[in-house]
């Protein structure tokens, strides 16, 4: 196997092992079951073809594979890998979708499933008078290294710059390097210039994701509020958002810091709540959301934090229907008699317009009449506030 310089770029990003770029063949190469970017943190897809195959279907492929085919694999370009310590394969941690594309052109076995695809790009290639795709270059180290050059690479690539993951991606890549003490949250925070404690919101998210899920309170496919990218199952953003609010954090008894199983027991049921009302839950009855925009989440933590609304909360009112149950007597009957009179003067104005048959006319009639009932004791009530008003003021 030759070895071939690493050009300058990356050369600076691996100064202190100084990796060389070796080419290996493709069917040396894995697709990293563990590639948060694919909605599997633990890596509970195993199988290669499967995990191809949700890359094609997921992210797609064709601007990769067209490239390949027109042009060659570009040498500059090379993948990263991890040796596997009981193999001769090598896991590759950064470059799966350039991987899945060079499988799919070369109608490598783990490709099966995408031989229209195959055939296609392979017409394109010869066209091209290029020449099939055998291997590629690759950066590799050593299972166990786990150096922290790498994470950090991995870290600034995909958390802040040009191929971003989506928030849960990134959520799971923080939660595994914490937790497998890679890399400090202050450490992914200094790396990626994060000043606004993004970092720690995502990863907040992902525990307490994690442990309503473990303790049995969150079901993420029954959501109503759907996601996507890596994680399609329900709204990400939304959770991460809302636990970026003090008050919300207060609620659910999580510390400023984050922490695997942050929510104390006792506030477990507070969380299932609130995360029935932010997201829904389609397998209970009346598990619809209380909000219905990622812009009222404000409110929606404003209602979590007011023990009063909370309490509707709880009940599965709305935000809207919250405040319009807290609103001032005298607002309401104001707003009211304002709808009343808007609706009832767009009906006078439609009956001149447009005037009933004597048969529908008849049919109306009850209605008119039970309206107007209702409008003499609405006016009797009113007359009476008002002189009950006048007997209470003294005398001048």
């Amino acid at each position: 196997m030759a070895k071939k310089a690493a050009p300058a770029g990356q050369q600076s990003i691996f100064a202190k092992d100084e990796k060389p770029i070796d080419m290996i063949e493709l069917d040396k190469l894995e697709l990293d079951p563990e590639n948060p970017r694919f909605g599997n943190a633990d890596g509970t897809k195993t199988s290669q073809i499967e995990i191809l195959d949700s890359i094609v279907g997921d992210y797609g492929i064709e601007d990769v594979i067209s490239s390949l085919a027109v042009n060659g694999y570009f040498p500059a370009e090379p993948v990263i890998a991890i040796k596997q310590k009981k193999s001769s394969k090598y896991r590759v941690v950064e470059g799966n979708r350039r991987l899945a594309a060079c499988l799919v052109l070369a109608g490598e076995p783990r490709a099966k499933n995408q031989a229209k695809r195959t055939q296609s790009y392979q017409e394109l290639q010869e066209s091209h008078q290029q020449p099939p795709i055998t291997q590629i270059p690759v950066i590799w180290f050593n299972e166990g290294e786990s150096p922290k050059e790498l994470i950090s690479y991995l870290g600034v690539r995909h958390l802040a710059a040009s191929m971003p993951w989506d928030s849960y991606a990134k959520a799971a890549w923080i939660a595994r390097v914490v937790r497998d003490g890679d890399l400090s949250l202050d450490d992914i925070s200094r790396m990626t210039g994060d000043q606004h404690k993004t970092i720690a919101r995502l990863l907040h998210g992902y525990n307490v994701v994690d442990q309503l899920i473990k303790c049995g309170l969150f079901n993420p496919e029954a959501s109503y509020r759907k996601g996507r990218g890596s994680n399609a199952d329900f709204a990400f953003s939304w959770v991460y958002t809302l636990l970026g609010y003090p008050a919300v954090r207060k609620r659910l008894g999580i510390s400023d810091i984050p922490r695997p199983d942050p929510i104390p027991e006792s506030h477990l049921e507070d969380a299932r709540v609130v995360f029935l009302r932010l997201l829904g839950n389609r397998d209970v009855p009346d598990g619809h959301p209380a909000i219905d925009d990622s812009r009222q989440i404000g409110d929606y933590a404003a209602a979590i934090a007011d023990d009063t609304r909370f309490k509707l909360v709880r009940k599965g009112y709305t935000v809207d229907e919250i405040e319009a149950e807290l609103q001032p007597a005298n607002e309401r009957i104001s707003e009211g008699f304002d709808e009343a009179e808007k609706n009832l003067g767009d009906l006078v104005k439609l009956v001149a317009e447009s005037p009933p048959s004597s048969a529908q006319a008849a049919e109306l009639l009850s209605q008119v009449l039970k309206i107007r009932n209702m409008a003499s004791a609405l006016q009797a009530a009113v007359m009476k506030a008002l002189d009950d008003g006048e007997e209470a003021m003294p005398n001048g």
